[in-house]
Order: C-alpha cells, then sequence, then structure tokens
C-alpha cells in the first residue's frame, strides 16, 4: 500500500530505499524546529505528483548546486537519525552515475 507515499507531501524513505525523481529546484528556508538555522527544501517532480525532501545537510547541498532543474535523479538514503546521509546518481545516456560536489554539468 502507497497511501503514505501518494498522501504525503515529503519524500520519506527506509534505509537503503532508494526513488527515482525529477529534480524541480531548490529554496532555503528557516528551520521549522530552530529558527536560527537553515535547511533546503529539495522539490522533485515523483510518480505520485511533486514531493519535498527536506534537509540541513551541506554535502547534499554542495550534489545538488551542480545538478541542473529537469534532471532525472535517483536518491538512496543510506543510515538513520542523525546518521542519515542520500546517495545521489543522475541519468547518463540511459545509466545511473554518481553524482559529487565537484562534478561539473
Amino acid at each position: 500500500m502507497d497511501f503514505a507515499r501518494r498522501n504525503s507531501q515529503y519524500i520519506s524513505l527506509e534505509d537503503k530505499e532508494c526513488v527515482e525523481a525529477v529534480f524541480k529546484n531548490a529554496v532555503v528556508t528557516p528551520n521549522p524546529f530552530d529558527a536560527e538555522k537553515e535547511v533546503v527544501n529539495y522539490r522533485f517532480e515523483t510518480e505520485f505528483g511533486i514531493k519535498t525532501l527536506r534537509s540541513g545537510a551541506t554535502a547534499l547541498a554542495r550534489i545538488f548546486d551542480n545538478i541542473q532543474p529537469d534532471t532525472k535523479v535517483k536518491l538512496t538514503r543510506e543510515g538513520i537519525g542523525n546518521k542519515t546521509s542520500y546517495k545521489v546518481e543522475i541519468e547518463s545516456n540511459g545509466e545511473w552515475v554518481g553524482a559529487s560536489k565537484e562534478s561539473e554539468e
């Protein structure tokens, strides 16, 4: 049953779970849990519509700084709780390749 995925406005993944989506944009907003900090809201077109991934991780922000809007990406969650990171891959010529903060488009 995909009720939560269909109805939530957010992307929610378990450890080692992935989602394929089209990156739309990223917007910096105040952290809803700590007004002195900021988070990035990454927006994606998924099979269930537009969904948001919220993260304050600078490593993830560096990666998405080099990904153009309308690029197909695969996000894989690695870890749980405050030990979570995301592996980001982009589709290139029908294959998934790792995206990194050093990549240039």
